[in-house]
């Protein structure tokens, strides 16, 4: 009988160095004109998941937010346009009330 030898086709995400990571972010960046985008869009065009950035930086927007310095370093503008909203519930309720 022979051995055999189980291996994934995929490497696990531990194994992924960040500096490939930034790498797949940059790629995406550049495709999205240095402007945010959204962690579906990332994970459509890069070789890598958006859950292994966001297990890497913590958050999808603490990544936007490395990203901003990131090419800020480099002399780059990228523009983070999509935050989230600091209004309460009762104010976005208020102001539907006021405009209607």
């Amino acid at each position: 009988m022979t051995d055999f030898k189980f291996e994934f086709g995929r490497k696990q995400i531990s194994k992924i160095p960040r500096k490939k990571i930034i790498e797949e972010l940059e790629k995406v960046s550049k495709q999205f004109n240095y402007t945010d985008f959204k962690q579906d869009d990332f994970s459509r065009i890069s070789d890598i998941s958006y859950f292994t950035v966001n297990r890497e930086f913590g958050s999808w927007e603490k990544t936007m937010e490395f990203l901003h310095n990131h090419f800020k370093n480099k002399g780059i503008d990228f523009k983070i346009t999509s935050r989230r909203s600091s209004y309460t519930i009762q104010e976005m309720f208020n102001e539907m009330e006021r405009l209607w």
